[in-house]
């Protein structure tokens, strides 16, 4: 696992009475009482959630994966989707018990015995043992998180649109995205669709003109030749928005609410985010969305479109391809989980996972794509791989004197190459090509940092 290195299993302190539960502090995320839970290092952050989440409380940065333990993530950064916005988990802590190498137990803080706080934080073990964190706490979400699944065919506007949403990183900023991630979608076939839910699998294509038509047909109850004549003016899969009030004017008179619903948020989508500037169209696709609105909670449909319009507005995904789902906080958080579940019904997860994680600068990030991405990745199409590419913000979420070295400029990607290998062939070929890609960046100047290397 840590090749010349000590595994330290660290689950083991959890029968201890010396501290190491989990102890969350008397505080409602209201009052300007900081919210703050006690947690041994070997305790996992799924069980420090469930904790949290009792008290209607949430740590405010989280990573993919639930099921490390508090004392192994701050051992690296903690790096996850919620970064931009909150840091890393390590700058989410006030204060740890630590171990050094000489045998004493040392309690340090920002205040107190600092050195030894911001040495350990991101410091792989060398400079101590976390035994007890104190981490920072947050209000969680009380209504359904809204999560959208955007797709896009053009790296350089998938970049540039990411960098955007993460410009609005406030931790009070209620209009801004509380977790940006991305992951690239292989070329091998089968199209790998296990990034979208089941019931999206078959909506995974261009909305044709003949499906448009039957979407308006059924949902906002408009006759054959109506819809026939409409997309005919139109020449595809789009409508007007003057066409669109009209239906709803219509369906408020004869009484007709959830239709008329129906065409009032389609007529909201078209005007706030989605028309065609020049011809005021809106696709006819964003009305399967409200199909069924009983299904919309407890958001109001007019806030809640209008939320997401506003955070979506101006960007260049694919417009025919939106996924958009409501899910509980709890369920968004533990994603991950069904996916491990299935991995391990397949006996792919207790195998050889030779992953290569990197922090690669923004300025050289089309440079990383153009020679990873579209070059060694691609020509050798090796299989069972995932990538996730998405950017965090350094400045104002990094002190820079923990551990961890970031790359020297404001924005910078976060790199995680993920695989899963069956054979010890494979395992070969995917450390051959991890070290062709550090060769390569190497060769072509680009100041990578290596983080969670495996």
């Amino acid at each position: 696992m840590t090749r010349n290195g000590v595994v330290l299993n660290m689950t083991n302190l959890n029968s201890s009475q010396n501290g190491s539960g989990i102890l969350v502090s008397a505080c409602d995320g209201k009052s300007p009482l900081v919210c703050y839970v006690d947690v041994g290092g070997g305790q996992m952050w799924i069980d420090v959630f469930h904790a949290a989440l009792q008290r209607g409380l949430t740590p405010l940065s989280l990573t993919d994966y639930m099921y490390a333990t508090i004392g192994g993530t701050l051992s690296n950064a903690g790096m996850g989707g919620m970064a931009f916005r909150f840091g890393p988990q390590i700058s989410n802590v006030l204060q740890l018990d630590v171990v050094t190498g000489k045998g004493d137990l040392v309690t340090c803080s920002k205040e107190k015995n600092s050195e030894a706080f911001y040495a350990t934080l991101g410091g792989l073990g060398q400079f101590g043992v976390i035994t007890r964190a104190r981490i920072l706490l947050g209000p969680a979400p009380t209504r359904a998180v809204k999560w959208l699944r955007l797709l896009y065919n053009n790296f350089t506007a998938f970049s540039i649109d990411q960098e955007h949403l993460i410009s609005f990183s406030e931790r009070n900023d209620i209009t801004t995205a509380d977790y940006v991630e991305a992951i690239l979608l292989s070329n091998q076939p089968p199209l790998d669709l296990l990034f979208f839910p089941a019931c999206d699998h078959q909506s995974f294509h261009a909305l044709s003109t003949e499906e448009a038509r039957f979407l308006l047909t059924e949902l906002l109850e408009v006759s054959v030749e109506e819809v026939r004549a409409e997309t005919t003016l139109t020449r595809g899969a789009y409508v007007r928005l003057g066409w669109v009030r009209d239906i709803y004017e219509a369906r408020c008179q004869a009484r007709r609410w959830i239709v008329a619903a129906r065409a009032y948020l389609l007529h909201l989508v078209g005007c706030t985010l989605f028309a065609n500037k020049s011809a005021t169209y809106v696709h006819v696709v964003h009305l399967d969305a409200f199909r069924d609105l009983a299904h919309s909670g407890g958001y109001a449909w007019g806030v809640a479109v209008l939320e997401v319009a506003y955070l979506l507005k101006g960007l260049n995904f694919v417009p025919t391809f939106v996924f958009e789902k409501d899910a509980s906080y709890e369920e968004f958080v533990n994603r991950v989980y069904p996916l491990e579940q299935m991995l391990r019904s397949e006996g792919l997860w207790e195998v050889p996972h030779p992953w290569l994680n990197l922090w690669v600068p923004r300025s050289r990030m089309s440079d990383f794509d153009k020679g990873v991405f579209n070059d060694i990745v691609l020509k050798q199409n090796i299989t069972g791989r995932s990538f996730l590419v998405y950017p965090t913000n350094r400045r104002n979420k990094w002190d820079d004197r923990m551990t961890p070295v970031t790359p020297d400029e404001d924005v910078f990607y976060v790199i995680d190459i993920l695989c899963v290998a069956t054979t010890f062939d494979v395992v070969e070929k995917l450390q051959a090509q991890n070290k062709q890609i550090l060769q390569f960046c190497k060769d072509a100047g680009i100041k990578i940092t290596e983080y969670l290397n495996r």
